[in-house]
């Protein structure tokens, strides 16, 4: 039956089923789905740019910041030495470059920033 012919009795039905098979599969939806606000709000994401837009960036991003870490983490590492009590890391004035990028990197990370 066509929605013309519908009275005005059985169009309300119709959409009072429609309404709840909606709302039934939002939420059966939102349990498979991602919380696409939250990350948005996690990764920065601005104010009319959707996640999709942004995360893939960022994820890049993060990546990239981590491979610079870890490679300046390594080089760190594999030049420093312990003392003679075996109490610290003893790191060569010339790997302050090493140590500032790792700085760097901590400081960002615990300030929740964007790399």
């Amino acid at each position: 039956m066509s929605w013309a012919k519908m009275s005005m009795e059985q169009q309300i039905k119709s959409l009072e089923k429609q309404i709840k098979e909606l709302k039934a599969w939002k939420e059966s939806a939102m349990k498979v789905f991602p919380d696409y606000q939250a990350i948005g709000k996690l990764i920065g994401t601005r104010l009319g740019h959707g996640v999709n837009d942004e995360i893939i960036p960022f994820i890049r991003s993060l990546i990239t910041q981590n491979t610079r870490f870890r490679e300046a983490c390594e080089e760190l590492c594999s030049k420093a030495f312990v003392d003679a009590e075996r109490t610290k890391f003893i790191i060569p004035p010339a790997f302050e470059k090493a140590v500032r990028l790792a700085k760097q990197a901590l400081q960002l990370s615990n300030q929740g920033e964007k790399p």
